[in-house]
């Protein structure tokens, strides 16, 4: 299934798609003008290989990883770990923009001025609860080493890890 994708079509002011196999999916013989963003679970690797076959390159590879809160006692966090606050947003943006460097927005010339706007934005609806929360990982000296953003979804009472950014020195 092909559809714009209408928050990064809107940020970057061209078309953006997003397709998404499903299994015994394959990949459409005619695609839209615009950049194509495709979402193929590892375990599909005839679609994978097929949409390579069609020209798309691995930028991001990604694992969407869920986990079930069903029978999970709460824990707290360590000393290294806790829930960001707007105050961190400088930091983060900082790691966001270096350890992404190489995403699918930066190697498109046209997008690449743009994406470091981007992961900021991303940032920053986190921090106001509009897009997930994010978890600091810091070191010894208290530096932010690292995030975890994740979405819960409480009527399922399931987490998903959305995104994981580490500082390129760590």
């Amino acid at each position: 299934m092909i559809q714009i994708n209408e928050y990064d079509s809107r940020f970057f002011k061209r078309d953006v798609y997003s397709i998404s196999l499903l299994p015994q999916e394959q990949v459409p013989s005619e695609l839209p003008d615009g950049l194509i963003i495709a979402r193929i679970p590892a375990k599909n690797v005839m679609a994978l290989q097929e949409a390579i076959g069609a020209g798309f390159e691995i930028l991001c590879p990604m694992a969407d990883l869920e986990l079930s809160l069903e029978n999970l006692a709460s824990k707290e966090f360590g000393k290294n770990v806790r829930i960001a606050k707007l105050a961190d947003s400088k930091e983060i943006i900082d790691i966001a923009g270096r350890c992404f460097s190489l995403s699918r927005f930066h190697r498109e010339q046209t997008m690449s001025p743009q994406a470091s706007e981007y992961h900021k934005e991303w940032v920053k609806n986190c921090l106001n609860g509009n897009q997930a929360d994010i978890v600091l990982v810091s070191g010894e000296s208290g530096n932010i080493d690292g995030f975890i953003s994740i979405s819960y979804h409480r009527q399922e009472r399931k987490a998903k890890i959305v995104l994981i950014g580490v500082s390129p020195e760590k």
